[in-house]
């Protein structure tokens, strides 16, 4: 069998054209059981003779539409991001509430991608960075607002940003105790 991506029917998109002999076969088998599709006598006794006696020349073209298959691998692949950020924040000593901001995750759940990961523990108090760097900290953070519409994404590139610097430490900074959010 070989998938050809050919034109599709009009108005529609995500459809890949199949064309196999043995599809097609299967496709007439199944078209001739189908009552319900009321198909002209002249278009069964084809489909029959072809079927039956010409099983290689059924001109028969399918098309199967990818949209659903595509969304599923988006969504796979949304997961897989979401992952690996996680794994990258937890081994960048996010604190459990970053994580829980960003992931809904449980902090018996937390501990236990701790353990997994054997990352450092989150530092319990962390000093404050020197003033330049509070200031390029805080500099980079409204320029990743502007950047990326995803907050996941902001703390991965901030992480990045500064290495140095544990998650634990960050988070207070962006995020100050009692301040709305």
């Amino acid at each position: 069998m070989s998938a050809v991506v050919s034109q599709p029917p009009p108005g529609t998109s995500g459809w890949v054209c199949l064309r196999s002999t043995t599809l097609s076969r299967i496709a007439a088998i199944e078209l001739l059981s189908d009552q319900a599709l009321n198909l002209s006598d002249d278009m069964r006794q084809t489909l029959t003779k072809l079927t039956l006696e010409q099983p290689q020349e059924v001109p028969l073209r399918l098309w199967v539409q990818l949209d659903g298959v595509s969304w599923i691998a988006q969504g796979l692949q949304e997961k897989e991001r979401r992952d690996a950020a996680l794994r990258i924040l937890i081994l960048r000593q996010a604190n459990f509430p970053l994580i829980r901001r960003l992931f809904n995750l449980s902090r018996d759940r937390w501990i236990e991608l701790r353990k997994e990961l054997n990352a450092p523990p989150a530092p319990k108090s962390v000093p404050q960075p020197a003033g330049h760097t509070v200031d390029d900290i805080y500099a980079s953070w409204s320029k990743l607002i502007k950047e990326y519409d995803n907050e996941i994404d902001r703390w991965v590139v901030l992480a990045q940003q500064f290495p140095y610097l544990p998650l634990a430490g960050l988070y207070p900074l962006i995020y100050i105790p009692g301040a709305s959010t």
